[in-house]
């Protein structure tokens, strides 16, 4: 499995770390919205809509790591949704 270079990390803020997750965003993501967030694990990706709460793309991450972080993401919502607003503007 192909694993996130460090190049493509070192742009995108901490902005929630659990359960060996981090979930990030990345500054000037507001080019391609709608909002979402980057959650991390080992190397592998799965980017969250903040909308919707749904995957819109996985980088090698499996099923199980997907469904907890779609559910971090969930149960973290409004700090998401807060952090995206901050780092991007309301869009």
């Amino acid at each position: 499995m192909r694993k996130l270079s460090a190049l493509v990390i070192q742009f995108m803020p901490t902005i929630l770390r659990l359960d060996g997750f981090r979930f990030m965003i990345y500054q000037g993501d507001a080019e391609h919205a709608p909002a979402h967030v980057h959650a991390i694990k080992a190397g592998q990706m799965v980017v969250i809509d903040l909308t919707t709460v749904s995957v819109r793309d996985i980088k090698g991450m499996g099923r199980t790591d997907v469904r907890a972080a779609v559910r971090i993401t969930d149960d973290n919502l409004a700090l998401l949704v807060s952090a995206w607003r901050r780092i991007n503007g309301n869009r």
